[in-house]
């Protein structure tokens, strides 16, 4: 692998100069079909492996100190012609690149970051001209750079207000840090449709074990409206703005509990014990804001009925304790603790997130496994129709309150029998191991339309699922990115791939290998093509060119993150 030998100081024009090629691939269409195994990284052509899709274009996100992809990237939003890129360290600023030629997205400056804090997840809603950025405390980062836990609001959510051009944001327009009570994990943000000005922001506290949560509450919920539109407010406690809160700790459902695997491996043997985490990793919200589809890491999926905060009647804002509760703003459809969608163990993977499909009765819930062992973890397609039950009542037989499982997408390296194979395709000449392997084939983030789901796939690349048939999904289309050959900063949580952080001259922790594919970001569709980003390899700019390409509209902005449109999801026309 080639190194820099000295170190050159050079400014964002760079980036222009490092762009990737632009290319468009004549391509006969697909029929949807069975997902495709991934080649190794050194076997994948530049710039990239596609079917069904074409790239319009990319950006590396070079690192200007260093003249190399930065890597560590994280969400992604858009906003007019500007999309935001965060950091999934403590380390870089948030990006913004000029966007307005899809050919030749530009960085054309950066949101200055809190020091130690990742600015892990980014959403915008475009008419209302608002960003928001989750920061949370990355204890490790924060060592380095000497920061004391405790000394600077590093969990807080950012809320900017975007201005005309969006590429002149600066910190000039960042309305308010609101300073959370724990360390968030992900959010999103839900609009009402009878006040489009209404903002909810549903965060999640997960995990005492992967996060370093201190407290037993999952779920809080905030209004965010008219922040961005007024005065300056400064740091301010995020209590002031907060409706509501959910944990299940207070139903006697433990944040954590050890769990004996029952799963043999097929290379080391069995996996030792392990603990599950049972707190909420991330949430969804249905368009009338009346339910929340919730995603429990280890414990699975189930429903909260949030009718109270979405219709603005009077509500217990705190937790509910008993299984038999009055008045709370956020009560468990089920009230039964344990009753949910459950599928932990034998795989030490976790309920990532939960969508629900647009106008039919079904969820489109992801596992994740980060990184994980094989098999990693798949989507299941379940069932659930707010429309149809009986709220909160106990006899309901809904699939809302009783959710089932209709099909499930897996790649090929899921399959158990794959796994030694696997191991020895992926580690790179023997530096992955079966216990940290340097991949990770998990589903992650989608974007959700009523027969079509385009997803980041980790080291899967980018997936285009066909759920015409909810009981078979079937891939119609993919994209495998040539990855770069090095890069300032390594993913970090496969340490077995990295160098040692070093703090002088500079900040960096180099690759050993070839930097994997991981395609992590929430996809979002702008006019028609489709914007995402890889951990490793940047911005990319794509557009479906298969089986129901006609369903994505070629006007607006879609995302299954935050509603654009009041009363829609992931846009206009889809409810």
């Amino acid at each position: 692998m080639n190194r820099c030998k000295g170190v050159s100081v050079v400014g964002l024009g760079v980036l222009v100069v490092m762009l990737s090629v632009f290319v468009v691939f004549a391509q006969s269409t697909t029929s949807p079909s069975l997902p495709t195994a991934r080649p190794a990284v050194e076997n994948i052509p530049a710039p990239g492996l596609l079917q069904n899709l074409q790239l319009v274009g990319s950006n590396p996100l070079v690192d200007p100190l260093l003249g190399i992809p930065r890597g560590m990237n994280a969400g992604l939003a858009i906003a007019g012609n500007c999309a935001f890129v965060g950091s999934r360290n403590g380390f870089q600023d948030s990006l913004v690149l000029d966007i307005s030629n899809p050919a030749t997205p530009t960085v054309a400056g950066v949101l200055s970051h809190i020091p130690g804090a990742s600015a892990r997840e980014l959403k915008a809603l475009n008419d209302l001209n608002t960003l928001v950025v989750e920061n949370l405390r990355r204890g490790g980062d924060s060592a380095v750079l000497g920061i004391a836990k405790g000394s600077i609001v590093q969990n807080a959510l950012q809320i900017y207000q975007v201005p005309s051009p969006c590429t002149s944001i600066s910190g000039a327009n960042l309305k308010a840090t609101l300073a959370l009570e724990d360390k968030p994990h992900e959010f999103f943000l839900w609009r009402d449709p009878l006040n489009p000005n209404r903002i909810l922001a549903y965060v999640s506290y997960f995990s005492p074990i992967f996060t370093g949560r201190t407290g037993t509450v999952d779920i809080r919920v905030y209004d965010l409206t008219g922040i961005a539109q007024g005065p300056s407010l400064g740091t301010t406690d995020a209590s002031l703005f907060r409706k509501a809160e959910f944990s299940m700790t207070a139903l006697g459902i433990p944040s954590t509990v050890a769990v004996p695997s029952t799963f043999a491996g097929t290379a080391t043997g069995a996996q030792p014990p392990f603990a599950f985490d049972q707190t909420v990793h991330s949430m969804s919200l249905s368009t009338d804001g009346t339910r929340v589809f919730v995603s429990a890491y280890n414990f699975g999926f189930y429903e909260i009925d949030s009718t109270p905060l979405a219709q603005q009647t009077s509500c217990d804002p705190t937790t509910p304790t008993t299984t038999s509760p009055t008045g709370h703003c956020l009560t468990k459809l089920n009230l039964d603790p344990l009753a949910r969608y459950n599928y932990h163990p034998p795989f030490e993977s976790g309920t990532h997130s939960a969508l629900k499909i647009p106008g039919r009765p079904y969820v489109y819930l992801v596992d994740e496994d980060e990184p994980g062992a094989c098999p990693w973890a798949w989507v299941r397609i379940i069932s659930s129709d707010p429309a149809s039950m009986s709220a909160l009542d106990p006899g309901s037989l809904s699939p809302a309150m009783f959710p089932a499982q209709f099909g499930a997408f897996a790649l090929p390296e899921n399959n158990l029998e794959n796994c030694s194979a696997n191991v020895a395709k992926f580690s790179q000449g023997g530096v992955g191991t079966f216990a940290a392997p340097l991949v990770t084939f998990s589903a992650h983030n989608p974007l959700v339309f009523p027969n079509l789901v385009i997803e980041s796939f980790w080291s899967g690349g980018l997936r285009v699922v066909s759920t015409d048939n909810p009981s078979l999904p079937l891939e119609a289309g993919f994209f495998f990115p040539a990855p770069p050959r090095d890069e300032r900063f390594c993913f970090d949580d496969t340490a077995n791939g990295c160098f040692k952080l070093q703090t002088h001259p500079f900040i960096q922790q180099r690759p050993k290998t070839i930097p994997e594919i991981l395609m992590w970001s929430y996809p979002t569709l702008k006019d028609g093509l489709i914007y995402v980003v890889d951990v490793n390899g940047g911005l990319f700019v794509l557009k479906y060119t298969g089986p129901g390409a006609e369903q994505l509209p070629t006007k607006g902005i879609c995302t299954s993150d935050a509603i654009q449109n009041p009363g829609f999801t992931p846009c206009q026309p889809f409810n």
